[in-house]
């Protein structure tokens, strides 16, 4: 149901097995195990085959079965999951590409990479491309224009993702060999691309997204071992559509949990981070494509909290006759923009305590900067800056830092691991 593909699979599979019947010096097929079969070193059209109809988890599961298969995730890593060639439907040239993606941090989102990770295709999906708006989106698009061969077809706003801080939509078309189409959608963003992508999808299954580098799934467990999904927006008219439309393609969408769902290992948790335990990661071959300044690590350190509180606890009204859980519910994203003086990149926290415990410290760091400045280089205000001594970023957004001005990023992830055993002891004492 998930893809096409897997009946010409079966089709190539069958072909496989009668050529490998005709060779004598193969050991007999009849009275060959699942054991054999999988041997990729005697049957490897069979194997690779065989490998083509197994979802993660029975990749997964037989990894933990024997030394042998030990290291298959890893070796179908490359092969069953390789970007380059799911992007050879959009681009000609995919590592340029990714290279315009570290150029400008953007994310791809959407359809496509859902696609990518559960292995199937959809022939009418298009390219979703997250970018922020002081990102230069015009770049890109003549990008696209200039060296893929699109054609710019139109620009507009939306209010659909308004709260999500997604302005407006550059769409792009290209006409392929024959009568094939591809669509890339370039997505401006007020907000970083990776809280758009969070607060404004509609369901668990779509919030996975992929860098220059790397391919990030953030509830993989249910998505892709049970194709399950949960409700992440009130289910309106036109929400109910696109459920309606990934319950075609084999995933079942339920608003929350139920009760015995909940578990250590579920990605529904009430305080997430990307890059996780909970997060699936795929990296790149990074090989001739062009590097981003900005490390891994400041968009696998944003975080966000669920609300996890909405519990299905199936209780009936006896009296009445009818269940207390008709209403349907969902989960809600929350967390926000974080950055400050003595930050080099913009990072995304959880509002409350961890912004507050990991503000003083920036701010600290922020004063330290500015009382090292030269008299003639420190800002105008900076009398009432070393006086207030918070909140300094909102006073300092038209300051632009001197040369030696020593940024603290680094020192940031030490906060974080601070801040995380601060709440650990809490949890103790409680």
């Amino acid at each position: 149901m998930l893809s096409n593909k897997k009946s010409r699979d079966g089709k190539r599979l069958r072909g496989h097995v009668k050529r490998a019947h005709s060779q004598s010096n193969l050991t007999s097929l009849s009275k060959a195990s699942l054991f054999d079969i999988l041997d990729r070193n005697t049957y490897y059209p069979i194997f690779t085959c065989l490998c083509n109809f197994l979802a993660i988890g029975d990749v997964v599961t037989l990894t933990r079965t024997c030394k042998k298969f030990s290291d298959l995730y890893q070796y179908l890593l490359p092969i069953q999951w390789d970007v380059d060639q799911r992007l050879r439907r959009f681009v000609r040239d995919p590592r340029r590409f990714r290279s315009q993606m570290a150029k400008h941090n953007a994310l791809i989102s959407g359809s496509f990479v859902l696609q990518y990770f559960a292995r199937v295709t959809y022939e009418a999906s298009d390219l979703d491309v997250f970018i922020h708006i002081d990102d230069d989106i015009e770049s890109f698009g003549n990008y696209l224009t200039s060296v893929e061969g699109y054609n710019h077809v139109e620009t507009k706003g939306t209010e659909r993702y308004a709260a999500a801080g997604v302005t407006k939509v550059w769409t792009s078309k290209r006409q392929n060999v024959g009568s094939s189409e591809s669509k890339v959608q370039l997505i401006t963003t007020l907000c970083q691309p990776i809280l758009a992508i969070l607060k404004g999808f509609y369901s668990t299954v779509i919030i996975n997204f992929m860098t220059w580098n790397k391919a990030y799934s953030i509830f993989p467990l249910p998505t892709f071992c049970q194709l399950k999904g949960y409700l992440l927006t009130e289910l309106d008219d036109y929400h109910a559509g696109l459920v309606a439309k990934y319950s075609r393609r084999g995933w079942k969408i339920q608003d929350i949990m139920w009760p015995e769902e909940r578990n250590v290992n579920h990605p529904i948790q009430s305080f997430r981070r990307v890059g996780d335990k909970y997060t699936w990661v795929i990296p790149f071959d990074t090989r001739n494509v062009e590097w981003s300044k900005r490390p891994d690590w400041v968009l696998e350190h944003a975080c966000f909290t669920m609300d996890t509180d909405q519990i299905l606890d199936d209780l009936y009204a006896p009296d009445e006759g009818w269940p207390l859980t008709r209403i349907i519910r969902h989960y809600s994203i929350n967390a926000r923009s974080f950055y400050g003086a003595s930050l080099k990149y913009e990072y995304l926290l959880v509002p409350g305590d961890m912004i507050g415990f990991l503000g003083h410290r920036v701010d600290r760091t922020t004063l330290m900067e500015l009382r090292k400045l030269d008299p003639a280089t420190r800002p105008l205000n900076y009398d009432s800056l070393m006086e207030n001594g918070f909140g300094l970023y909102d006073q300092l957004h038209r300051f632009d830092p001197p040369e030696g001005w020593t940024y603290w990023d680094e020192e940031l992830l030490k906060w974080y691991s601070a801040w995380m055993e601060t709440e650990a002891a809490k949890d103790l004492l409680e």
